[in-house]
């Protein structure tokens, strides 16, 4: 413990962190999560062992650490989203599947992973992989090559139309062919 804080003042450890880090190094990932090989010099349970052993850390002391440790801004951002998404896990239980999918997709799945991983619950787990084995899977029959050949003009339009048709097929609105067509006329007019 002591080298730790010679590290760093701020470097938690206690029985907890050491449970979450056993077994990172014989880990195998389900190929669903789609998580590379590496993140820059890292290997993979390397950068997943920083983000599970400090997302809990205070966002000032993660910056300092960060620093103090020359992490590269890549993994000190994939820090800062798995706090942020540790903290608002427990209110995704409640979400519908669009909501739940709007939070997450812009968060790199290794970080959803290290969530996944660390998560108290099983019903958080299950929402991190529901959304990675269904709910980011789905999109619209529709494409921009059809809003265009509808006579609409190119613009941020498209990715407004196309996600309001995904998170109707997320939401149960849309099931079919003919209810997406309907759909998108409804959004059109």
């Amino acid at each position: 413990l002591g080298i730790l804080k010679a590290i760093h003042p701020s470097l938690p450890w206690n029985p907890d962190i050491a449970e979450k880090l056993k077994d990172l190094d014989q880990l195998e990932i389900d190929p669903q999560w789609k998580i590379k090989d590496h993140i820059e010099r890292l290997s993979i349970q390397q950068a997943l062992g920083f983000i599970c052993w400090l997302s809990d850390m205070p966002e000032d002391e993660m910056q300092s650490l960060s620093s103090r440790l020359r992490f590269s801004a890549r993994l000190t951002r994939y820090l800062q989203q798995a706090a942020a998404l540790q903290r608002d896990l427990p209110n995704l239980t409640s979400k519908k599947p669009s909501q739940i999918f709007n939070r997450l997709s812009d968060i790199p799945h290794l970080v959803i992973y290290a969530v996944y991983h660390n998560a108290p619950e099983h019903e958080q787990r299950e929402i991190l992989w529901v959304y990675i084995s269904q709910y980011s899977k789905i999109k619209p029959l529709t494409s921009g090559k059809d809003l265009l050949k509808r006579g609409l003009e190119t613009s941020p339009m498209y990715g407004e139309i196309l996600s309001a048709l995904r998170d109707a097929w997320l939401d149960g609105e849309i099931q079919s062919t003919e209810e997406e067509k309907a759909y998108l006329e409804k959004i059109l007019k």
